[in-house]
């Protein structure tokens, strides 16, 4: 038997990259992504690359595109490139916190039974033509491996001026994986976007993460 000794530095891609190329073939340097510099290039953001040939992530890290920005009233993906749309309050204090790394984050919440947090964004969402369409993205579950999943997550539309037209819409089902939901509201007012968590009592530690909010002028399925 014979073999080769070889050496790899920095590890480059992040997460699962399983059934995909971890590194492609190519000059090194040449597809590095926005927000990143490489060699020479990061002299004028007076960073110093860890290793030649590796990208260099600058600051907040790559850009992320939102899609039919001509529509978008809120996006926030919980990071530094949208933290002025993702500024929000939470009830208690401690309840929600936001988690940065570099160009992607989330707010998280973790709670023990019988506990419930809510966080409230602080800008109003106003539409010209009474369709909203709420798009979120987050994952949520058991704070232990194995246990069951029993939190309860709800998005709230609360109207600035008209609390009683309140509309609480169930976002069901917890899973590893991330899941999806689109909610089309309707309203010719402002209105403040809020998260509402619970654990039931009994149950175990729950946790949610929510990645990404986007709102639009429009109904979701237009």
């Amino acid at each position: 038997d014979s073999f080769d000794k070889r050496y790899t530095c920095a590890y480059g891609p992040g997460g699962n990259v399983r059934g995909d190329e971890m590194y492609k073939v190519g000059t090194a340097c040449t597809n590095c992504p926005e927000g990143t510099c490489y060699g020479e290039s990061c002299e004028e953001y007076n960073i110093a690359p860890s290793y030649d040939g590796l990208c260099k992530v600058i600051d907040d890290g790559p850009a992320f595109p939102l899609d039919d920005e001509d529509n978008l009233l809120l996006g926030c993906l919980f990071n530094k490139a949208t933290s002025r749309s993702c500024t929000f309050q939470s009830d208690p204090p401690d309840g929600w916190k936001t988690k940065t790394f570099f160009g992607m984050g989330h707010a998280e919440s973790v709670l023990e039974s019988g506990q419930s947090a809510e966080m409230t964004f602080e800008q109003p969402i106003q539409s010209s033509n009474g369709r909203l369409c709420v798009k979120v993205e987050y994952n949520k579950g058991p704070n232990v491996t194995g246990a069951t999943d029993r939190g309860v997550l709800d998005l709230v539309a609360t109207p600035v001026d008209r609390t009683d037209r309140q509309t609480i819409v169930n976002l069901s089902g917890g899973a590893i994986n991330l899941m999806r939901s689109s909610i089309t509201l309707r309203y010719n007012v402002g209105v403040k976007i809020s998260f509402s968590f619970m654990v039931p009592r009994g149950s175990p530690a729950q946790y949610v993460n929510i990645y990404k909010v986007l709102i639009y002028e429009k109904a979701c399925y237009e």
